[in-house]
Formats: C-alpha cells, sequence, structure tokens
C-alpha cells in the first residue's frame, strides 16, 4: 500500500487521500486488499482514523467526487517534484 509508505515518512494527509482513492477503487471493483495485505490495510486504516479524526471521514468523501485518474495523477506528480 503506497499510502503505508506515505503514513511511515509523516505524511499523513498524503496518506489519508491516498487511502481514500484506494477504498474508492476497492469500492468501484467490489473488491477489497489482497489477502496478504489485509493487515496492513487494517493497520493503515486505524491510524489514520485516530490521526485524522472527522478529516478521515471527509477525505473519503472527496474521494467519490474527484475525477479518479486525474487525482491519481496529481498525487504522482507532487511524489515527483517532492524528490
Amino acid at each position: 500500500l503506497w499510502a503505508a509508505a506515505e503514513l511511515r515518512e509523516g505524511r499523513i494527509e498524503r496518506a489519508g487521500r491516498l487511502f481514500a482513492l484506494a477504498e474508492r477503487g476497492y469500492k468501484q471493483v467490489s473488491s477489497g486488499p489482497w489477502p496478504t495485505d489485509t493487515e496492513l490495510h487494517r493497520e493503515v486504516l486505524t491510524e489514520l482514523r485516530s490521526t485524522l479524526g472527522d478529516r478521515y471521514e471527509q477525505m473519503l468523501a472527496a474521494a467519490r467526487d474527484v475525477d479518479y485518474d486525474e487525482a491519481i495523477a496529481d498525487l504522482t506528480r507532487s511524489e515527483q517534484s517532492a524528490d
């Protein structure tokens, strides 16, 4: 999970945005994380909810309303410019 790496680096907002987009993707395809990623997914979810509080739910709502491909592209571009 890309969000887990961002979380470890202390980039909480970015991790939240990525995780929210991943959750949207899972819902769109009626799926979930791979079985091998289930525990990590649960850990990231718990930490984001704890750290972000109400902001986490706001990020989920925002992820439902954006152009998915553009949001991922924006996050990718911002990652490249941070290097």
